[in-house]
């Protein structure tokens, strides 16, 4: 099935390259506006450029590792301590939890960095929205502003209906 579809698709492409410049053009001009109303959806603004959405990705990955980063070295800390504790050697652990939370607090400021300005410049991504949502729930354990980030979701959903 998926070779049926790369075959038809080499051939398409084959095909358009027989075509005269200008209709390639044409073409290329409508795939392009197809791809940026795709991408209006997840950016959730009216007008997207190359550049925005080139921004959007970057940042949106960078904070999505970053909350990732969070989640595991939280856990990696309570490792250590549970560790410590059946061992009995607290004082030797010591260092390497304090470690693990300099860790911590380095991927933590760059989350809340990396979402606090995406969302002052892209307000409308229900993505980002929700994804700083499980962030403000999981890693800061701030319920209230989880809700406000999922009621600004909600909003930009209803207004979109």
């Amino acid at each position: 099935n998926m070779e049926e579809y790369d075959c038809h698709e080499k051939r398409l492409r084959m095909d358009l390259r027989t075509l005269p410049v200008d209709h390639q053009y044409i073409l290329y001009a409508v795939t392009r506006k197809t791809t940026q109303e795709r991408a209006k959806g997840e950016l959730g603004q009216g007008f997207v450029t190359a550049i925005n959405l080139m921004e959007f990705d970057t940042g949106f990955q960078r904070a999505q590792t970053a909350h990732l980063a969070c989640l595991h070295t939280m856990k990696k800390f309570w490792k250590a301590i549970l560790k410590a504790k059946k061992k009995g050697d607290v004082s030797s652990r010591l260092l390497a939890t304090v470690a693990i939370l300099q860790n911590f607090d380095m991927h933590l400021s760059t989350a809340t960095q990396e979402y606090s300005s995406l969302t002052d410049k892209y307000s409308q991504s229900l993505a980002l929205l929700h994804s700083y949502a499980l962030f403000c729930d999981h890693v800061l354990n701030d319920p209230k502003a989880a809700m406000h980030h999922r009621m600004m979701a909600n909003t930009v959903e209803d207004l979109g209906d």
